[in-house]
């Protein structure tokens, strides 16, 4: 009897969309086939323990090769039914968290089975009762003993190594000088970006992720927008490439030439670079997470995630769940947490600033100014603060002001507007 289990289901998922650097072997030594409910997980699930044994890892063309190979693709669910289990997973729970919970109720099951022998034995119904309590006692302490096994405790030196490996990771490069001079952008991190409307948060995050596809050719970046579709989204960042206007010749007034020459200019100078730039949107953090998970399964290298804007998105079940905004962008800032370390991204999330901070009298922002703002500053590696003081000059300077950085220092610096090319300059 096949059930509908969503932790066997994540777990799955998570195993297929881990980066290429992380090690899966802990997880398959832990987690057997036997172990899920499920008579298609158990095949999923061996096939890919077999890929992981074989050298190769576990992607989702892997695992389908694999079981067209064996002759077991019906047996896993059909075709279709692989890129089903990715569309489920819609809670950022992580790969160790998937594990343990399928392990929980792969123990439960296995004890409940023996406890029912036991109750039939004791009933008369089958058996001797001394040899089903002993099969009992025995699986309890065999469950105990290997969960005990399970849990990692280092020693400092071991800690050591693998926070100096972490560190290690290549740091991105935002394409601003000053920025990447005070603020390390390292995979696994989430860093908010703050400012008040039209002050040019998403202008911003989403030049950041243009100039890193620039500088990393092979990086692919998912922005996800809860104002602008992907229409709007690319020409946007068309104008922010080029400096040229690209929204007019996408008008309904527009000449069929004109239309066909911005496309074809597009294509000549930026087709290549379009193609690793994803655009979505969406008012839920789970479309994001599921929408990461689903390009890293795919194979393509993601290393830039934008969030525009965090206090918009809407967290996993919060219909009616959260008795306040503030709490519900608060579990939405962590699961932005959650998706940047599980899946070892460089998370940007924009946010609005509380409108008491513009007022008659307006002065630069400071984190308290961050709307609903507990959690996120709590959450966040780095803030960054965008301030323009005229907003009604698109050439006066504005401040960018690091007002939090976990891992280094905080300062303030100046970036030119170029708003009418949807861009800053240092």
């Amino acid at each position: 009897m096949d059930h509908d289990n969503p932790a066997e289901k994540a777990l799955i998922g998570e195993a297929l969309c881990t980066l290429p650097d992380f090690d899966l072997g802990p997880t398959f030594d832990r987690i057997s086939p036997n172990d899920f409910a499920d008579r298609r997980h158990q095949t999923i699930w061996g096939a890919m323990g077999a890929i992981q044994a074989s050298g190769k890892r576990p992607t989702l063309p892997a695992l389908d090769e694999h079981l067209k190979t064996t002759g077991a693709t019906q047996t896993a669910g059909g075709p279709d039914y692989l890129a089903e289990l990715l569309e489920t997973i819609n809670q950022l729970v992580g790969l160790d968290e998937s594990a343990r919970l399928v392990w929980e109720a792969a123990s439960r099951r296995r004890i409940a089975a023996e406890a029912r022998l036991c109750a039939e034995a004791a009933a008369g119904e089958g058996g001797s009762l001394k040899a089903a309590g002993g099969r009992l006692r025995a699986l309890v302490d065999s469950l105990e003993q290997r969960e005990t096994a399970r849990e990692p405790v280092l020693d400092g030196w071991s800690c050591l190594v693998r926070e100096y490996e972490r560190e290690a990771l290549p740091a991105l490069q935002t394409g601003f000088s000053q920025l990447d001079e005070l603020v390390q952008f390292s995979p696994g991190r989430l860093y908010v970006v703050g400012g008040r409307p039209g002050s040019g948060k998403t202008t911003l995050t989403l030049q950041i992720a243009l100039q890193a596809l620039s500088k990393y050719e092979e990086a692919h970046a998912l922005f996800v927008s809860c104002e602008m579709g992907p229409g709007e989204l690319v020409k946007k960042a068309l104008c922010t490439l080029s400096g040229r206007d690209f929204l007019t010749p996408f008008t309904a007034k527009a000449s069929a030439y004109d239309k066909g020459k911005a496309l074809a200019d597009a294509g000549d100078g930026w087709e290549s670079l379009l193609k690793r730039l994803h655009l979505t949107y969406s008012r839920s953090i789970d479309d994001a997470n599921n929408a990461a998970r689903r390009l890293i399964a795919a194979g393509f290298p993601l290393r830039v995630v934008v969030i525009d804007y965090i206090s918009a998105m809407t967290a996993p079940g919060s219909a009616g769940a959260m008795d306040n905004r503030s709490r519900e962008v608060g579990a939405v800032s962590r699961l932005c947490k959650s998706m940047a370390q599980d899946l070892g991204l460089v998370v940007f999330a924009p946010s609005q600033l509380n409108r008491s901070s513009a007022g008659s009298n307006p002065r630069a922002p400071v984190l308290s100014d961050l709307r609903d703002s507990g959690e996120v500053e709590q959450d966040a590696d780095a803030v960054l603060l965008l301030y323009r003081e005229d907003m009604e000059d698109p050439d006066a300077l504005a401040d960018l002001i690091v007002a939090k950085n976990r891992w280094g220092q905080l300062g303030a610096f100046k970036l030119r507007p170029e708003l009418s090319k949807h861009r800053f300059r240092d």
